[in-house]
């Protein structure tokens, strides 16, 4: 292992040093650049860095004749002590929904990527609100040569704090100097210049990043002075594809010690899936039993369309639009090119934290009936998971891509099961005379026993985010954000099957409402009533009912000396107030308290920063129909017409009338 060496010089700034006695130095740092790392994923490590530090623009810029690559941002900037941190192997941080780095391996490994060991890698930072500019640099001929990896921060040369001035943004943030492998260089320029948009590192950053704000936020990459911009990329569509066609399933995971199993809704009922034999059987289940204990969440969000070329008419143009294109006729050349473009943009979406780590193409089913086979194959699908859920997903050093070999059999059977039935539901709406026959599994190679797994997966406390951007092709509304408050159901959509929350009934052990928003607490265990309008109570872990008689709760009766409007439910000793969204937008528009409408925005812009919110709320103080104007169309996109649920932060807007 590593051994770590404090020192400290004449200026009294702390350096670090890492010796190589008991390990072979060279040999860690070739292997790095055979990892899994190829030249998009190193880049990618670099957005995620800058995103991590709060970064509002990114600029990449890249000499092909120097084989100098300049990597800017205005984020927060490290002193040398982050500075040292950032480049230590091994310099693992604790998980969290609000970043995507883990492991601390990922910003040096990319650096190795890029070099190839044969050139440097310096970063250059200023904090804000100071006027000291700190460096790191590493030169990896001779780490190869000396045979020891030596990660010491300082203060700025001049020579470096030229090369900050030159490329800094906003006069702070980060800078990063990488003297690139000639190979690795022109692969990546071939990447970001590709007018295919399989091979675009501009489209693929695009879905990549789609959930940050690429509006306010921006990435844009420079090569040899032309210029190329990141624009979002909705896969699904949303807000385009009609309503009817889109379902959203939220799934509970639990473990038992030895393996994984999910609940959710099904036509109405909650249950888990299950593969005794060849075929995979529902299992409904309403009362979870005490020896499963609550791990996480994810969701399935599903959409369908026949004509996506269409819906996503811009960014084909945007990024195929040139010559080339222009050249090329009806042929079987076209043709292919069009159909490989379909599978690229469609198939099934991973989504960690903000980031789409990764996409799997739909393969067309070679059993079944063979007018379904579109069906399958024009159905995309995007499932959300929080770092909770690390271990059954697999989630390793790069943390762009994923493989669904390795994902959890009882996780991975879920989701494909779920993506089948919405894929089935699709067909028999737009082929009714058709009787369908059996539907293919959707995974044959899926192992019909899960495979023992690990004491559950801690939970981490989330924090408020960004809200994310609408999409190129379309207005979007805030996604799915882990182990805070679920999407809500959808208008008029039949497919949407929100999961029940069990009683909990345990032994001896009394249930706790859940704190109220804004800020989210970690996941204790939610309270699940099944009944039909479900409402997530935010990270709360659902607590197993004792298993006796599988029964239902009946719904509150309504308490005569309240409005009709508002319900209050009886949880353990303690009481829960809520109200609908319709009684909700009736309330506000009469609402005249700036300061609970202040609670609400702060609430609704649960993926910002608390204290931009914060700061917005001031530069609007006394403009109560400009700040209730705001809030309106945030409520409304949220909920997409379906007034009838629940609605969030309902009991503070009662509390504070």
């Amino acid at each position: 292992m590593f051994i770590l060496i404090k020192q400290k010089q004449s200026n009294n700034l702390s350096t670090l040093k890492m010796a190589s006695d008991n390990i072979d130095i060279i040999g860690t740092l070739q292997n790095k650049t055979e990892e899994g790392f190829d030249i998009k994923n190193s880049m990618s490590e670099k957005i995620d860095n800058s995103l991590d530090w709060k970064s509002n623009n990114i600029i990449i810029k890249l000499d092909t004749k120097t084989k100098i690559g300049i990597i800017g941002d205005d984020g927060t900037a490290m002193d040398t002590g982050g500075l040292e941190f950032a480049l230590r192997l091994n310099g693992c941080s604790e998980p969290s929904n609000l970043r995507q780095g883990k492991y601390g391996i990922g910003l040096p490994q990319s650096l190795v990527v890029d070099t190839q060991l044969n050139g440097t890698a310096q970063i250059i930072s200023r904090p804000r609100n100071t006027d000291t500019i700190y460096s790191i640099k590493i030169d990896y001929k001779k780490c190869i040569k000396d045979g020891k990896y030596i990660t010491i921060a300082t203060e700025a040369s001049s020579a470096q704090e030229r090369i900050f001035n030159e490329n800094t943004i906003s006069g702070y943030g980060t800078v990063i100097v990488v003297e690139f492998d000639k190979n690795k260089l022109n692969d990546l320029v071939s990447h970001i210049k590709s007018s295919e948009i399989q091979s675009s590192l501009i489209y693929e950053f695009g879905f990549r990043y789609s959930d940050y704000n690429l509006v306010e936020k921006r990435i844009q990459f420079c090569v040899d002075d032309e210029w190329f911009t990141v624009l979002p990329v909705d896969p699904l569509c949303k807000g385009r594809v009609p309503v009817e066609d889109t379902q959203l399933v939220e799934c509970l995971v639990y473990n038992n010690g030895t393996q994984y199993r999910v609940w959710y809704t099904k036509n109405g009922k909650l249950g888990y899936n299950e593969k005794p034999k060849k075929r995979i059987r529902f299992t409904n289940c309403d009362v979870i039993p005490a020896e499963w204990k609550f791990v996480g969440r994810f969701t399935v969000e599903s959409a369908y369309s026949s004509n996506w070329d269409l819906l996503q008419a811009d960014i084909i143009k945007y990024i195929e639009d040139d010559d080339e294109c222009e050249e090329l006729v009806e042929t079987e050349q076209r043709q292919n090119r069009v159909h490989e473009r379909s599978k690229y943009m469609g198939g099934r979406y991973y989504n960690r934290n903000d980031k789409c780590i990764d996409r799997v193409s739909i393969e067309q089913p070679t059993t079944g009936d063979k007018s379904k086979y579109k069906y399958v194959t024009d159905s995309r699908h995007k499932t959300r998971f929080p770092v909770e859920l690390d271990r059954p997903f697999d989630i390793q050093v790069n943390k762009s891509r994923i493989r669904e070999d390795n994902i959890d059999p009882e996780i991975l059977m879920t989701i494909l099961q779920i993506a089948n039935d919405f894929a089935t539901k699709m067909y028999k709406k737009y082929c009714p005379k058709n009787d369908p026959e059996p539907d293919p599994e959707p995974d044959p190679e899926l192992s019909p026993e899960p495979s023992p797994k690990l004491a559950p997966v801690p939970s981490f406390e989330p924090s408020p985010k960004l809200a994310p951007v609408p999409s190129f092709e379309s207005d979007s509304v805030p996604s799915f954000e882990p182990d805070s408050e679920p999407s809500p159901k959808l208008a008029t959509e039949p497919t949407f099957e929100p999961v029940p929350q069990p009683t909990v009934k345990p032994s001896s052990e009394p249930t706790f409402e859940p704190v109220p928003q804004p800020t989210a607490k970690p996941s204790s265990e939610p309270t699940i009533k099944p009944s039909s309008e479900l409402t997530f109570k935010p990270d709360s872990e659902p607590s197993p009912k004792l298993a006796s008689e599988p029964s239902f709760e009946p719904d509150p009766e309504p308490n005569p000396n309240l409005p009709h409007n508002i319900v209050i439910y009886d949880v353990g000793p303690s009481q829960h107030t809520t109200i609908s969204v319709q009684y909700g937008l009736e309330l506000i528009n009469t609402l005249t308290k700036e300061t609970t409408i202040d609670i609400l925005l702060l609430l609704y812009f649960d993926r910002c920063a608390r204290d931009q919110i914060q700061l917005m709320c001031e530069a609007l103080h006394g403009k109560i129909t400009e700040k209730k104007e705001i809030l309106l169309r945030m409520i409304r996109a949220r909920y997409l017409g379906n007034l009838s649920t629940d609605m969030l932060g309902g009991a503070e807007l009662i509390k504070n009338l």
